[in-house]
């Protein structure tokens, strides 16, 4: 969680957060490889090397067969992997940071880096083997608004807001949302869902983020969506919109102050 704290002042989205005038921007598609691609060549026997940037704890818990877990902001100082082809992992969110680094890691001459788009919750939803329980397997789709925070103005994004009724404010924290209320019966909700992805999907989105008022809504569509192998790389914003619009304001609180303070001269009248 730190280390999201620290990215998001150090390369300044937090403003971007706060900021909805800032353009959209899209992915560096020479890094992005697709859970298909990657399947693809693992089958081929290809050597590369998965590298799983997230923490250890989260390693632990969930992993791809093989892979191994380097934290992110180290890559730079492993001399051994700089010949390799790299893929590197997380659970989908902070894509920014991968191509930052990536970027980097290039530049100092590492021969093949590439991030597994959608990571491991697109990697889940297409059948890719993984290490793990079936709860923390399940958690991968679950993100923090500081996670969202930092992917947000990637132009891949759909947003379907499914509380009962969406106020103005709500739709306010996260422009561009496409409001659906949950109060639908299954049939009917699994219907409109996999219809309004697919349109979205047709002109760009391959990210979906399901937002409601709190995340107690989160249950019952999760397993619709389970239930119907069309709707993939699905994620849910964890405390729903309540803990986001919280983490903005604090987030604003703590940001240091563009204000310059003049001091006059002590002879000044």
């Amino acid at each position: 969680m730190w280390l999201i704290l620290i990215l998001l002042f150090s390369h300044g989205f937090v403003n971007s957060a706060t900021d909805e005038s800032i353009n959209t921007i899209s992915r560096v598609k020479s890094f992005a490889l697709s859970p298909a691609s990657l399947q693809d060549l693992l089958k081929k026997d290809e050597k590369i090397i998965l590298v799983d940037v997230r923490s250890s704890d989260e390693f632990q818990k969930v992993k791809i067969p093989g892979s191994i877990n380097v934290p992110l902001f180290t890559l730079k100082t492993k001399e051994f992997l700089k010949q390799k082809s790299l893929v590197l992992i997380n659970n989908g969110l902070g894509y920014r940071a991968l191509e930052l680094e990536c970027k980097k890691l290039k530049n100092i001459g590492f021969q093949s880096v590439r991030i597994l788009y959608g990571g491991l919750n697109y990697w889940r939803d297409l059948k890719g083997p993984l290490e793990g329980n079936f709860f923390d397997i399940n958690e991968i789709s679950y993100i923090l608004p500081a996670e969202y925070l930092m992917d947000k103005n990637y132009d891949d994004w759909l947003v379907i807001d499914i509380s009962r009724s969406a106020s103005k404010k709500e739709n306010e924290l996260i422009p561009n949302t496409v409001n659906m209320s949950s109060t639908e019966n299954d049939d009917n909700l699994a219907i409109k869902l996999s219809a309004i992805i697919t349109k979205q999907k047709a002109l760009l989105p391959q990210h979906v983020l399901i937002v409601s008022d709190d995340d107690k809504k989160y249950h019952n569509i999760s397993k619709i969506i389970k239930n119907n192998p069309d709707l993939l790389n699905i994620f849910y914003l964890r405390g729903g919109l309540a803990d986001y619009a919280d983490y903005l304001e604090k987030q604003k609180a703590i940001q240091p102050s563009n204000k310059k303070i003049v001091k006059k001269c002590a002879s000044c009248p």
